[in-house]
């Protein structure tokens, strides 16, 4: 899953991919859980729905009004515990849908000065989003930026793996600050693991083995895909031409 943004026609601007990193972080972020990302008072009303990707190949035009069947249709499949494509049929009676390239073009210079704002307020508050911590197995690999996989150190008895990635974990944002060590001990059973969450620090050792870490921020995460929307929207800005933001 991820985000197109493309023009329908052009010469010079070339349709890109967000990664599905900035479509789960930023534009899902924007609706919560704010204990994790704080976006909180960033934008308007009118701002939100301008950000807010539309599927790919259609958009709602108008909210209808769901007769009483279509609701107590939708309550019974709840109840039920079906699939959620089962839902399909009452949603199409709520909303009026449009594969026209007039009805999902959107205005550049409008999507370009809201994300404009909600990478200021990432940059300007760090705090309010979570860190990323890399590992990495020697000093060398650190400068190249080639972090290390989990996994830190394996033998016949013990395998120790540990996880910077510590913002989806429950105990979060308590933990922001810490990585997670995973240990097992192979005659134990599978489900017997040991979970403990360490402080990072730039050079730790984990199970007697020493490794560096860096930590990055939200901004610096999404460095890539901001630069990379930017770069397009201002080629289309200055072609005159109206983009297309859909997510598949």
């Amino acid at each position: 899953m991820g985000i197109d943004l493309y023009v329908s026609t052009s010469d010079k601007a070339q349709s890109i991919t967000v990664s599905r990193f900035f479509l789960r972080e930023v534009i899902n972020g924007l609706s919560g859980p704010h204990e994790r990302c704080d976006f909180r008072g960033v934008l308007s009303q009118e701002e939100h729905q301008c950000i807010l990707p539309n599927e790919l190949g259609e958009v709602i035009v108008a909210t209808k009004r769901a007769s009483p069947r279509a609701w107590i249709r939708m309550l019974r499949l709840m109840l039920r515990n079906v699939q959620a494509t089962s839902f399909e049929d009452p949603f199409e009676h709520m909303f009026e849908y449009s594969d026209r390239i007039e009805d999902r073009e959107r205005d550049p210079v409008a999507l370009r000065a809201v994300i404009m704002k909600l990478r200021e307020h990432i940059r300007r508050y760090p705090e309010k989003f979570p860190l990323w911590h890399r590992i990495y197995r020697t000093q060398r690999d650190l400068e190249r930026d080639q972090p290390m996989d989990e996994v830190i150190f394996e033998d016949e008895d013990v395998h120790v793996s540990a996880s910077g990635t510590v913002c989806y974990c429950d105990e979060y944002p308590d933990v922001r600050n810490k990585v997670l060590v995973h240990t097992k001990r192979k005659n134990e059973p599978a489900g017997d693991i040991k979970r403990v969450f360490v402080p990072v620090a730039p050079t730790m050792v984990i199970h007697g083995v020493q490794v560096f870490t860096r930590s990055l921020t939200m901004e610096e995460m999404c460095r890539y895909d901001f630069d990379l929307i930017m770069g397009f929207l201002d080629v289309a800005i200055e072609n005159d031409r109206k983009v297309l933001w859909e997510y598949w």
